[in-house]
């Protein structure tokens, strides 16, 4: 149940900046990453090491997935 609540108001949040923030000039505006949790354990209280290690598996796959779209936010915020 929890889960279905914060994806709703993950997906609204999404939806609200993606209006509020349109490409521009051919420029994107919005930039979000997300990821789903395939190697990992979402819960809260699961710190232990193997999911730690799973997590920081996880961000790893983020940036190089997204890593196009990570330059382009470096960019901007650089320039």
């Amino acid at each position: 149940m929890l889960s279905v609540i914060f994806d709703g108001v993950a997906d609204t949040v999404h939806y609200q900046m993606d209006q509020l923030l349109p490409d521009s000039a051919g420029r994107r505006r919005y930039y979000r990453f997300d990821t789903g949790l395939d190697k990992a354990l979402d819960d809260f209280d699961a710190v232990h090491t193997a999911n730690i290690d799973a997590l920081l598996r996880e961000a790893d796959d983020i940036l190089t997935s997204q890593a196009g779209a990570l330059d382009e936010v470096c960019a901007m915020l650089t320039a």
